[in-house]
C-alpha cells in the first residue's frame, strides 16, 4: 500500500472510530477495534476495487438539518454555518415543504 493508501486508510479508520464514539457512546479502545475489523472487512470485500463516495448523501444530511434548524428568524445563522447564500438557504427549506 502506497503511504497515501496508508494516510487514507488511517483516516477511515479515524472517522469510524470517532463516530462510534459519538454517536454509539462507545469506548475509544472498544472503538478502535470495532473500527479496524471494519475497516477490514470492506478491504476484504472491495479488494482493491475504485470506491467513488457520492456526496449527494452528505448534500441531503446538511439540507435536512437546515431544515431542523430553522426558526423563521435565523437565516444569517444558518447562512454563515453552511457558507451557504440566501437564495440557497431559501431553496433547500422550499424544497423540504417547510
Amino acid at each position: 500500500m502506497t503511504t497515501l493508501g496508508n494516510d487514507i486508510s488511517l483516516t477511515i479508520q479515524s472517522i469510524l472510530t470517532a463516530t462510534l464514539c459519538r454517536e454509539l457512546g462507545v469506548a475509544e479502545t472498544q472503538a478502535q477495534q470495532i473500527s479496524g475489523g471494519i475497516f477490514c472487512e470492506i478491504v476484504e470485500v472491495l479488494h482493491g476495487e475504485q470506491v467513488y463516495f457520492n456526496s449527494s448523501v452528505l448534500v441531503e444530511r446538511r439540507n435536512e438539518q437546515i431544515r431542523r434548524d430553522w426558526k423563521g428568524n435565523n437565516l444569517k445563522e444558518l447562512m454563515h454555518t453552511h457558507s451557504l447564500s440566501r437564495s440557497q438557504i431559501y431553496r433547500i427549506l422550499s424544497e423540504g415543504g417547510k
